[in-house]
Order: C-alpha cells, then sequence, then structure tokens
C-alpha cells in the first residue's frame, strides 16, 4: 500500500503553486502545469506521485513565461470576440452569443489586469 501521508503532502505543494497564480482556474493550471516545458513526457498515468511532487517543487513559471501565456490567451480571446460580432445570414445575433461575449469580456479584463501588473502599467480595458 502506498504511503496515504503523501496526499496531504503533495495536495499542500500543489495548492501552494496555485496560490502563485490565483486567476488561474484549476484546469487551465492543470494544462500549464502537466504540458508546459515538456513537464511530463512520458504517460503520465504511470508517474509516481515522487516524481510528481519533485516537478510539482522544481515549477518555476517565470514572469516573462506568465506574460506571454497572457497574450496568447488574450488574442485568442479577442479572436472568439470577432466572431461572435459576426451576423447570421438573416442579419441576427444569437442571445446565446451576447451572453458567450459578456463571458469572454469579463475573462479579457481579469487578463489584462493581470497583463498590467505583471509589466507593472498602469491598467485600462476597453
Amino acid at each position: 500500500m502506498r504511503n496515504p501521508e503523501r496526499i496531504d503532502r503533495i495536495c499542500e505543494k500543489f495548492r501552494q503553486l496555485w496560490q502563485r497564480s490565483p486567476d488561474m482556474r484549476f484546469h487551465q493550471l492543470i494544462t500549464a502545469f502537466m504540458f508546459e516545458d515538456n513537464r511530463f513526457t512520458e504517460d503520465y498515468f504511470y508517474v509516481e506521485d515522487e516524481e510528481t511532487e519533485y516537478k510539482i517543487m522544481t515549477y518555476k513559471d517565470s514572469t516573462e513565461n506568465k506574460i506571454n501565456k497572457l497574450k496568447t490567451f488574450i488574442e485568442m480571446f479577442q479572436k472568439t470576440l470577432e466572431t461572435l460580432d459576426e451576423k447570421k445570414e438573416d442579419g441576427t445575433f444569437d442571445d446565446c452569443d451576447s451572453w458567450h461575449k459578456a463571458a469572454v469580456n469579463v475573462q479579457l479584463e481579469a487578463w489584462y489586469k493581470e497583463l498590467a501588473s505583471l509589466q507593472s502599467v498602469d491598467f485600462k480595458y476597453e
């Protein structure tokens, strides 16, 4: 049987990692952690907990890397906004698109704020 004490120890390390990027949603953090810099090149289903714990402890998301990721997310979401602004063939918009557009704008505003804080500049979202 595996040592059950590892669970709290690893969860605490992951909690600390998440607190360094509190605006990230859980699955964003998992994805960034798992796939950035090819952190797990093998089939991670079989990775031992000690290796995962080590990778959590050595994970350093540099400010420059965060800025680049934010710029990528912002660009991607701005393209989403452009597609939501397109009218259907009958010249109308979907009601769902209005809600989606509002949600995208809220996320963009949060990312612009985070980007501004990382770059130490005044924030202004339009």
